[in-house]
């Protein structure tokens, strides 16, 4: 459905901030927890 696509959206929004974020802190220690 359309609402399914739109929580599908904003959840890789919400992924490429993250990932942005982790990035840019420290994705070493992120990825080794």
């Amino acid at each position: 459905t359309s609402i399914q696509i739109q929580l599908l959206n904003v959840l890789d929004i919400l992924e490429d901030e993250l990932t942005r974020n982790v990035t840019s802190i420290d994705a070493n220690s992120f990825l080794n927890k």
